[in-house]
């Protein structure tokens, strides 16, 4: 797909900041592909859901895990995995993490 496409096809989370396991928190915001404009408005619907799913799994996550590419990748996979789990219409193709802050 084009960049035109996978803009038209995604949404972006608001900042997000929650606690860690480790008593260090993230601040998070997220662009979302989907693969569908069914999906991308069902997506926008719920997207209380969506930050309920990212509240529930970064609180089970460490500090570390956001400091190294592998680390972020598999946070990506992982709430892209979730996310595909409450759609009816269309997938997640992919999850991009647009902004972190660790501390």
């Amino acid at each position: 797909p084009t960049i035109d496409d996978i803009l038209e096809l995604s949404i972006d989370t608001e900042e997000i900041t929650t606690n860690l396991v480790d008593n260090s928190f993230v601040v998070i915001k997220l662009k979302i592909q989907t693969d569908s404009k069914k999906a991308k408005e069902e997506l926008q619907k719920r997207d209380f859901q969506i930050n309920n799913i990212l509240i529930q799994e970064l609180a089970s996550m460490e500090a570390s895990q956001f400091t190294s590419k592998e680390g972020l990748i598999e946070v990506e996979e992982l709430l892209k995995m979730r996310i595909n789990e409450i759609l009816q219409e269309g997938t997640v193709q992919k999850v991009y993490i647009t902004n972190r802050v660790v501390q």
